[in-house]
């Protein structure tokens, strides 16, 4: 969430210090947009967290403190 404001501001203040862009910073980044993308990263995170989260319930926690040492 951090990373979508700071690119929705970032954007905002580029317009102002590059006019000779032109046309290339008229894009804006559109509220619907930045949902897209905090979903697809919050999909991404749970799918890349779903084998090991398994995998440690599954586990004992002897067996996970026997593996360490």
């Amino acid at each position: 969430m951090i990373g979508i404001a700071a690119a929705a501001g970032l954007m905002d203040q580029l317009r102002g210090f590059f006019p000779t862009f032109g046309p290339l910073l008229s894009f804006g980044l559109p509220a619907p947009l930045m949902g897209g993308g905090l979903a697809i990263a919050v999909a991404v995170g749970l799918v890349a967290g779903v084998a090991p989260a398994i995998g440690a319930v599954r586990a004992s926690a002897a067996g996970g403190l026997r593996s360490v040492a």
